[in-house]
């Protein structure tokens, strides 16, 4: 396993992101501040395949949720700074690690413009995502 925390303000936009070929299961937990987080069934052959669902995690209500292996994952922060706690099944791999645009889901992300990383631009669309996972 390993843990990561990451710190982000208002406006950021993480995700959607994945490890291709060793898959984790992530835990998450807002320390500090309150995300949307998302997160999209990317398994092919799965009933709920590009199916999304959100949650408003806060530290306020420390609630974690648990994304499995074979889902993307993302947030948007809504408060002013926020820490965000990862629980990962196993360990980070820089040349495993991938995502879809946060926008090509269909979601709602509630952010006017959002603050994305380059790599985060850099993604591949839904549409044009073949996942390997049955």
């Amino acid at each position: 396993m390993q843990d990561n925390e990451s710190k982000s303000s208002k406006g950021v936009l993480r995700g959607l992101h994945f490890q291709i070929k060793k898959p984790q299961g992530k835990l998450i937990k807002v320390l500090n501040g309150s995300i949307f987080d998302v997160f999209v069934d990317l398994r092919m052959n799965s009933k709920s395949y590009g199916v999304y669902e959100s949650i408003k995690l806060t530290s306020s209500n420390p609630i974690s949720l648990f994304v499995p292996k074979g889902f993307g994952h993302g947030f948007s922060v809504l408060s002013e700074k926020a820490t965000v706690l990862y629980v990962q099944s196993g360990p980070f791999n820089q040349d495993n690690d991938t995502g879809i645009l946060y926008d090509s889901i269909g979601y709602d992300w509630k952010i006017d413009t959002p603050i994305l990383s380059d790599k985060d631009k850099s993604l591949i669309s839904f549409k044009d995502f073949t996942s390997p996972w049955k």
